[in-house]
This record gives structure tokens, sequence and C-alpha cells, in this order.
């Protein structure tokens, strides 16, 4: 799969590399190449380059900037399936989540995935011998199985939630992480598990 990660940070890489080693064409997608770390195997390019062609584009980039790369590119990003694992901030410091809106009015085929967890388990998603679940939303069929396959290839177990219409509710889940890693100390190695027979609601 041909796979854009915008962005060269802790998120970007803790899954560009996973999906490298699976077998899949990533390609970093940044402002400026000279500055991206070396990940082998990765390609880097200037970030209209890196939308010019792939599958799927992950918006793994300050939450901030996500409205203005949907204003230059919009072009390019009309009708890909995008993921978008941003949290933003409120002034007190509680997370606000997703950036749906600037992405929804540019046409994407919107994913939310990868937000309800730090980099430190998509590094290492097996916690004391449990792989830990990614919760999504996806608007249409193509985009939940491309959405399951990537997050499978990180190492997590992909839980679908619905369309865009439930984004909040996986947000709710990214609330309880912070909740717990962060104001209850409880370190940011730390995820969840659905336990049910995924096999019945899951396909």
């Amino acid at each position: 799969m041909r796979v854009s990660v915008l962005g060269a940070g802790a998120i970007a890489l803790a899954l560009a590399r996973p999906w490298n080693t699976a077998g899949h064409e990533v390609t970093l997608g940044v402002r400026d190449p000279s500055r991206a770390p070396d990940v082998p195997g990765v390609r880097v390019r200037h970030l209209p380059d890196a939308l010019k062609s792939p599958e799927v584009t992950v918006m793994a980039i300050p939450a901030a900037a996500v409205p203005d790369i949907c204003t230059r590119y919009a072009e390019l990003l009309a009708g890909r399936i995008v993921i978008d694992p941003t949290i933003t901030f409120s002034s007190g410091g509680s997370p606000v989540m997703h950036q749906h809106e600037p992405l929804e009015q540019v046409g994407v085929r919107y994913v939310r995935a990868f937000s309800t967890q730090g980099p430190e388990v998509l590094a290492a998603p097996v916690i004391d011998g449990e792989t830990a679940d990614q919760f999504y939303t996806a608007d249409d069929d193509q985009a939940r199985d491309l959405a399951a396959h990537l997050i499978a290839d990180v190492g997590l177990r992909p839980v679908y939630v619905g369309g865009s219409d439930r984004v909040n509710i996986v947000d709710g889940v990214t609330r309880l992480w912070f909740s717990l890693a962060i104001k209850q100390d409880l370190g940011r190695h730390l995820s969840f598990r659905l336990l049910a027979d995924l096999q019945k609601g899951q396909g």
C-alpha cells in the first residue's frame, strides 16, 4: 500500500517504521526534507509531492497546521482516504480532539485512528501480554478495510466504532487515556482492550 505520513514527529515515526517493515511504500511528507530523520526504507519528500499519489494519507502533524494544509492542498486531498490522529487542547489543557471539520470541507474520506494512545503504545502495542486495541471510525467500506489493515500492521487490534458521526465517541477514549495516563500518572505506556467476541460484529 502507498502511504504518505505527513510529519516527522513521534507519532509519524511510530507509524512509518512498522508500516515499512510490513512492506508498505511509506513516504514522509515534510516542509524541509533536509531536516527530517533518516528512517531506513522510508522515503522523505516535500509535503506536496507526498500528497500526489498515496492510497492513504496520515495527518501526523500538529492539529493547528491541518486547516492550512487543507487550504493549500485541497485539490490533492479531495477524494483521498485521510487518517486523522491529531489531538488539540483547550486553554485549560483538556484534549479537544479531532480535525474532522476542515478535512470534511475539502472532501476527504475521513478516518479517525491512532488518537487513543501515545506513540509509546504504537511502538510497543503489547502490554502485559495483551495486544492493545485501536478504536477507529471510517466513512466508507474501503476506508474502513484499509484502516483496519494499517492498524493491524502497527501491531494493534482494530475495533471499528462507526462512521464520522461516531468520532466523538472515539475521542472519549482519548480523554480517558489522558485522565489515566497523565492526570492519574499511570504512565504513557497505557492503552485499552475490548472484551467481546469481535467475530460477531467486526467481520
